[in-house]
C-alpha cells in the first residue's frame, strides 16, 4: 500500500484534498494516514473514506511543534509515497506582537514542523521512483503587510523551503513531485471570523481541485483561487512609496 501522511488532518482544507485526490485518482493501493495533535475528531471522516470510498485510512497522533518525536513517527512507516503538510494557525497579529509566544507557537507549527517532518520524508522519498510532496503556504508570505507579517514571514519561509526542496529533487534527478500551494482568502473554520470578500474567497473544495490539478500537471507552485497569482504580481512589484500605505 502506498503511504500518504495527511499532516493536520483536521483543517477543512486538509479533508478537502483527501476526498479530491480518491475521486480523481481512483488508485485502490493507497493508504491515508491522517495525522493530527488532537485526532479524535477524525474518526467520522476516517470512517466515511473507508466505507464510502473503500479505501484504507487510519488515524495517527502527530504534535507538530514536538520535533523530537518526528524521526521515529516517520520511521515507522515502510512506504511513505506522499506527504501533504496542512497544519497551520494564523494569530491575531496584535496579540502576536504583543506576546512572543504567541508568535513562537505560529512559527514552530507553520514553518520549524514543516521543515521537520518534510526533511524526514524527503529522505524516505530519496530512495524512490516517485512520490510527492505538498505544502499548504499562503499569499501572506509573498510580502510583508502590517496586519499579518508574523503569519506571513512563516508562509514565506515555508514556499522558500519548497522552492529549495522542488530544486533539490531536480538536480538530483528524482521523480519526486514538489508542490506548493500559495493560498488567498479561503473560508474555513481558521478564518470565520473574518469579513473576507466572496470574490476573492476560495472554499476547501476548491483549493482542493487546484491542487491535484497542479499535482497531475507536475506544478512547483499555484495559486488558489488562480486571480490570486495576478494579485500577487502587483503586490510584490509595487514600489515602496505606494506599498508603505497599501492596505489588504
Amino acid at each position: 500500500m502506498k503511504e500518504i501522511l495527511i499532516i493536520g488532518a483536521k483543517s477543512d482544507i486538509a479533508k478537502a484534498i483527501v476526498k479530491e485526490y480518491i475521486q480523481t485518482n481512483r488508485e485502490s493501493d493507497v493508504k491515508f494516514i491522517l495525522c493530527a495533535r488532537n485526532s479524535y475528531e477524525l474518526d467520522v471522516f476516517c470512517e466515511d473514506i473507508i466505507n464510502n470510498y473503500a479505501i484504507s485510512c487510519e488515524i495517527k497522533e502527530l504534535d507538530v511543534c514536538s520535533f523530537a518525536t518526528h524521526s521515529d513517527f516517520i520511521e515507522s512507516y515502510t512506504n511513505i509515497y506522499g506527504v501533504i503538510y496542512v497544519a497551520g494557525i494564523m494569530p491575531n497579529q496584535i496579540q502576536a506582537q504583543d506576546n512572543f509566544y504567541i508568535s513562537r507557537d505560529c512559527i514552530n507549527t507553520n514553518l520549524l514542523g514543516a521543515i521537520s517532518i518534510l526533511e524526514l520524508c524527503a529522505k524516505k522519498l530519496e530512495n524512490k521512483q516517485n512520490g510527492f510532496i505538498i505544502a499548504i503556504s499562503s499569499v501572506a508570505g509573498d510580502r510583508g503587510r502590517a496586519n499579518n507579517y508574523i503569519y506571513g514571514c512563516t508562509k514565506s519561509g515555508l514556499s522558500t523551503f519548497m522552492s529549495g526542496l522542488y530544486n533539490r529533487f531536480n538536480l538530483q534527478k528524482k521523480n519526486i513531485k514538489v508542490l506548493c500551494v500559495h493560498c488567498g482568502f479561503v473560508a474555513t473554520k481558521m478564518t470565520a471570523n473574518l469579513k473576507l470578500p466572496k470574490i476573492l474567497c476560495a472554499k476547501p473544495q476548491e483549493v482542493a481541485r487546484d491542487v491535484i490539478n497542479g499535482l497531475k500537471k507536475n506544478k512547483s507552485k499555484i495559486y488558489s483561487k488562480s486571480i490570486w497569482k495576478y494579485i500577487a504580481f502587483v503586490i510584490k512589484h509595487m514600489p515602496d512609496f505606494m506599498f508603505k500605505n497599501f492596505k489588504l
